[in-house]
């Protein structure tokens, strides 16, 4: 095997300079202005990509964000980033708080899936011919989007959150349990999309291997993952002496679920997701630990992760804008629609119901991987990629100015106050 040559490591280094460089800059821009430093981190991407950079300076884009081996390495380094906010929002999450609102929780899980399920549905229907890929048909398009509009990006969600300070908050607690419930059925959907496509055509059993296997995996990681990491945690405290033993512990335990899940066809983020949940329910983790998981993700990680994905976007390769509006209106609209509905249907305030439906509209990161997997596996065109990674961006980008005024009209209960 040849060694990798020195200029991919200089370069690989200089992108990490640049991207943070811009990411966090913008971010700070953005926090003076009021808005959440996530949204500077996505337009940080943009800049730098295709859309800005790409055009104003064609040879600096292609020779700083070059494909093959040094797209890998960036992306292995965002790949983490991602693994690391889904573990620190799960051991933000409240679960027992999410317990708590139970019926009207689940009410709006249920319902801000199945309406933009319904309305991607819809838009499939009457999608232009030439968006349906070589190894789809209609009616996999038809799922196809609507799982598109039907999920939320978990980690785009969660840093925003985040950044409001509201992940502690009913509102936070929901929209992250409906995301995380969410973004696991669209999994398991395209997982199913995808067997489909290579079986062509439908047959029963794709389904039931993948419930079997989803179901068998949660109830381990719930009923054995927590006594584990307990009594490992323990063991280490007594036993070793390094220092910061604790905290790779942690890391191990987290890259292990990643590991699981990503073997499963699920999606990696959510083994650390529920990693993150269950370490946080376990006394041997230490406040230093917890915050140091916080600090270097937020300072380092996410922002490099977040800018990768405004990298993928050009404005430029849309040429069904007609279609993209109307995608874009109805996966808004769904969202929002689905949340009021199912607020409405449990006993939530309006108001509570309205923020919680603005929170779960951002697609993000989650809706690029599906497009990413719906395009490499043949199910959708190009032109309809670009369309999917632009709603992706357009979503998580009007999320956090709207989330911020929903906030500032629903103000803090005791109870949430008490929370910290």
């Amino acid at each position: 095997m040849e060694p990798v040559p020195e200029i991919v490591f200089a370069r690989f280094l200089l992108q990490l300079v640049v991207i943070l460089g811009v990411a966090r800059g913008l971010g700070e821009w953005l926090r003076r202005l009021g808005q959440p430093p996530v949204v500077g981190e996505l337009a940080a991407g943009i800049l730098l990509g295709p859309t800005v950079l790409g055009r104003l300076a064609p040879e600096a884009q292609a020779w700083l964000f070059p494909a093959g081996l040094q797209q890998n390495l960036l992306d292995t380094v965002a790949f983490l980033g991602l693994i690391f906010l889904l573990l620190l929002s799960g051991i933000e999450m409240d679960t027992r708080v999410l317990r708590a609102l139970g019926k009207s929780a689940a009410l709006i899980a249920v319902m801000a899936f199945v309406v933009p399920f319904a309305m991607g549905a819809w838009a499939g229907w009457s999608a232009p011919e030439e968006f349906i890929g070589a190894n789809s048909s209609r009616w996999l398009l038809l799922l196809f989007l609507g799982t598109a509009l039907g999920i939320t990006a978990l980690p785009v969600i969660a840093k925003i959150l985040l950044d409001l300070g509201a992940i502690k908050r009913n509102v936070g607690v929901t929209i992250l349990g409906a995301a995380m419930a969410q973004d696991l059925v669209g999994w398991t959907l395209l997982f199913v999309i995808v067997k489909l496509a290579h079986l062509g055509g439908f047959h029963a059993q794709p389904l039931i291997q993948v419930g079997a296997t989803v179901g068998l995996f949660l109830w381990a990681a719930y009923r054995l993952g927590r006594p584990v990491l307990r009594w490992v945690l323990e063991l280490v405290d007594e036993r070793m002496k390094l220092e910061y033993a604790n905290l790779t512990t942690i890391a191990l335990f987290t890259f292990f679920y990643a590991a699981v899940t990503q073997w499963l066809g699920i999606h990696a983020v959510f083994g650390a997701f529920l990693a993150g949940v269950t370490i946080a329910r376990s006394p041997g983790l230490r406040p230093q630990t917890r915050e140091t998981v916080r600090e270097f993700s937020l300072a380092v990680f996410t922002p490099i992760f977040f800018c990768t994905v405004g990298l993928q976007v050009d404005l430029f390769a849309v040429t069904h804008w007609g279609f993209l509006l109307w995608l874009l209106l109805l996966a808004v609209a769904g969202k929002i629609v689905g949340a009021l509905l199912g607020g409405g249907l449990g006993g939530r305030p309006w108001l509570e119901s309205l923020a919680i439906g603005v929170g779960m509209n951002a697609r993000g990161a989650m809706e690029l991987v599906l497009g990413v997997v719906g395009y490499t596996q043949g199910l959708i065109s190009r032109e309809l990629f670009s369309i999917i990674v632009l709603i992706a961006v357009v979503t998580s980008l009007m999320t956090p100015p709207l989330m911020r005024l929903c906030l500032q009209r629903l103000p803090a209960t005791p109870e949430e106050l008490a929370r910290g």
